[in-house]
């Protein structure tokens, strides 16, 4: 896994796996069905969180089986339950972001390309000014030299500003692919 770091922020720290993270809250795909291209969940905790994806039919609550989630390999466990941005035969539905109800310390997840090819997952993160704006924090990269599944997440140590999140991937030419999957996602509500 190659890593890149570029960031809006000098408190904003690359995190590379879910246990690094130290997550207090989830997002946990279970039981949301086929999405339309905007819809809210609830994290484990309760917060709200608003998902955007560019068109309707993504696939969510596909549970991962014993061999994983059909990608060889696979860094995604067996059991999880994934966000995934295929739409039945088209194009996809990739990037997917993230808005907090309230902002969060950190953010992260495994991702998984829908291809047995290297492919590089970004994070882009946002906080809000006093007008409600987006404001660029900063943006991270993980790269999979392999096809497997990578985890890319942040943490913002001065505290929860991070107000928006993200994630995308690009195939190894560095055009966007758009059918993905995203494990459960990690949040650190406070730093």
């Amino acid at each position: 896994v190659f890593v890149t770091k570029s960031t809006g922020a000098d408190s904003l720290v690359q995190i590379f796996s879910s246990g690094e993270q130290q997550a207090s809250d989830i997002i946990n795909w279970e039981n949301q069905g086929v999405a339309t291209s905007q819809f809210d969940v609830k994290s484990q905790n309760g917060e709200s969180i608003g998902v955007l994806l560019k068109g309707p039919g993504s696939i969510l609550s596909t549970v991962c089986p014993s061999l994983g989630c059909g990608w060889v390999g696979s860094a995604i466990p067996s059991g999880d339950t994934v966000l995934w941005t295929s739409d039945l035969g088209n194009d996809g539905n990739g990037p997917v972001t993230l808005t907090f109800g309230s902002p969060v310390a950190g953010v992260g997840a495994l991702v998984q390309a829908d291809d047995p090819a290297p492919f590089q997952a970004t994070v882009i993160l946002f906080s809000k000014d006093a007008l409600g704006n987006d404001t660029f924090l900063g943006s991270f990269t993980a790269t999979s030299s392999d096809g497997k599944a990578v985890y890319i997440g942040a943490l913002d140590q001065s505290g929860a500003s991070i107000a928006s999140a993200v994630f995308s991937v690009l195939n190894s030419k560095g055009a966007l692919i758009t059918d993905f999957a995203l494990d459960t996602v990690n949040l650190n509500t406070t730093a």
